[in-house]
């Protein structure tokens, strides 16, 4: 195992003199030791205010995590921090202080912090390019009124250069109350209400393939206000009826396909839930499981309203959300006697003479938000903030990698507690562009409780009307691809690959605070798999 020879104060002083190098080669060993350091419980160094001091944390995990701040030692600036960093880990790998000349020493603990900085106005446009004598829409959250204005963009380099600006005049310039306005992450599929089901009585099966079976909170599969087949957190797969619950008491196995089935006899109360796993793995036990009860029956269950990976807050809001991967999701008209939910357990097919309310296939309409019911019923749903689709399903055998070829075998939905697609925010004003102005990048600035908030946009002329001899092409696409990132924190080989200590300025720092503002394409999901999606409708 490497080590760090503490009486090695000379490689110390190589890098408090050369931050950034050259480095001799014993030098770069020792920075490698020190910065293979886990991300979750990284020493760094956070900026709390925008151009204030730096101070020394430990991070403690993914985005929404609280932050470990040690108090008691300001830095002036990123390079301060980096060597309060360097000088931070080689006690910790050492257990020996480094104090060269004389140097004050460092904290050592901290307090466990969150709300560590704050954002009193955001905002984003409904676009982001728009022809001169068309209108674009701003969405604004402020937690107190704020001044607006408009600019032509000169340089955004805050960094070397500095901001330069044009102001421009609008009718729209003034003082603004400010609202605050909410983004809620997690995706889910939204379900036109069902009929009630014969005499109150119900079956749910599907496939699922849960990746965070164990996060300490129930999980929706699929259900309605009053009756969801869900996850509960050490567990397995339980059967909500009302406030009653009937567990398998077995927990699900993460990132394993399971055939899952649950039924309900209003009459009677009799309530069923089996979980099967497709495959069984060596070492890992058997998870198959079957649980049986009587419950009160409901006096009337709420069919209202239905959702697949998600269920319903006390003010109607998606909550409980699902993490992982759904296939034909079913919803059966009545009650499964015992040998009936056997073979659904063990087939996946409901019994022919079992009607139908509803059987999505999510192999159908992939490229859309569309959610096709196969039942013949046409209870046919869409998709809210944009989950995963075109995943491997239960039945994918490895004979096709392109889903376009064989969509069947890529029928499952991956769904993320933290998917957003569009915050959905009123609009606050409308700038109709002027036919007048001249093509380049403008904003909209918003000046709240002396802080500015910049929200950019370009101007193009209308099509067919352009005289410039060239044209700039911007590259959204990446824009976007990496708007919202937190690979500054959460990258585990970024500071070996940047060649930096990681340090925290206020915005990724309040990026992390706020996890409800999503991710980008070079981050992962809270369920660790990758962001294939990331959008421009939010902050």
């Amino acid at each position: 195992m490497h080590k760090i020879d503490p009486s090695r104060t000379d490689l110390a002083r190589e890098y408090r003199d050369r931050p950034v190098g050259p480095h001799s080669a014993e030098l770069q060993k020792l920075l490698k030791i020190l910065r293979w350091d886990r991300f979750e419980e990284r020493i760094i160094a956070v900026q709390p205010q925008r151009g204030g001091p730096y101070v020394l944390a430990r991070s403690t995990g993914r985005k929404g995590s609280a932050i470990e701040v040690f108090e008691g030692a300001e830095f002036s600036d990123a390079q301060a921090a980096q060597w309060a960093i360097f000088r931070a880990r080689w006690r910790q790998h050492t257990g020996v202080p480094l104090d060269l000349d004389g140097e004050p020493p460092l904290p050592e603990s901290g307090t466990l912090r969150t709300g560590l900085t704050r954002r009193a106005v955001l905002g984003y446009a409904d676009r982001f390019s728009v022809e001169a004598g068309s209108p674009i829409a701003f969405k604004i959250s402020a937690e107190a009124p704020y001044r607006l204005s408009f600019e032509r963009l000169i340089c955004g380099d805050n960094a070397s250069i500095g901001h330069k600006a044009e102001p421009i005049s609008t009718p729209l310039d003034g003082e603004y109350a400010g609202r605050r306005q909410l983004a809620v992450t997690g995706s889910y599929v939204q379900v036109d209400p069902l009929p009630d089901p014969e005499k109150g009585g119900f079956a749910f099966c599907a496939y699922i393939w849960p990746t965070t079976p164990g996060l300490g909170r129930r999980q929706i599969v699929m259900g309605s206000p009053s009756c969801a087949m869900v996850i509960e957190s050490g567990r397995g797969l339980a059967l909500r009826v009302g406030e009653h619950i009937v567990a398998t008491g077995v927990p699900l196995l993460e990132r394993h396909w399971y055939l899952v089935c649950a039924s309900y006899d209003a009459a009677t109360g009799k309530a069923c839930v089996i979980q099967r796993p497709l495959l069984e793995y060596a070492q890992r036990g058997d998870t198959s499981a079957t649980a049986r009860s009587v419950v009160p029956s409901l006096a009337r269950p709420d069919w209202s309203a239905f959702r697949i990976a998600a269920g319903y807050g006390a003010d109607g809001a998606a909550s409980a959300h699902f993490n992982g991967k759904i296939d034909s999701p079913t919803v059966m008209a009545r009650a499964l006697n015992d040998a009936e939910v056997g073979a659904v357990a063990a087939s996946g097919v409901p019994p022919s003479d079992v009607p139908l309310l509803a059987r999505w296939d999510f192999s159908r309409d992939i490229p859309t938000t569309n959610i096709v019911d196969t039942s013949g019923n046409g209870r046919h749903a869409h998709t809210v903030n944009l989950p995963t689709r075109a995943m491997k399903g239960w039945n994918w055998d490895g004979t096709e990698y392109n889903w376009v070829h064989k969509p069947d075998h890529y029928g499952a939905i991956h769904f993320h507690d933290d998917d957003l697609h569009d915050c959905g925010w009123e609009t606050d004003f409308r700038f109709d562009v002027p036919e007048t102005l001249k093509s380049g990048l403008y904003c909209a600035r918003l000046e709240c409780e002396g802080e500015c908030e910049y929200i950019p946009f370009a101007v193009r002329p209308p099509r067919g009307t352009a005289k410039a001899p060239m044209a700039l092409i911007l590259p959204t696409a990446s824009y976007w691809a990496y708007s919202n990132t937190h690979h500054h924190l959460e990258w585990r080989e970024g500071e070996n690959v940047r060649g930096v200590f990681t340090t925290i300025d206020a915005t990724t720092l309040y990026l992390h605070e706020h996890p409800e503002l999503g991710c980008s394409l070079y981050d992962h999901h809270s369920d660790d798999s990758g962001v294939c999606i990331a959008s421009r409708l939010r902050p």
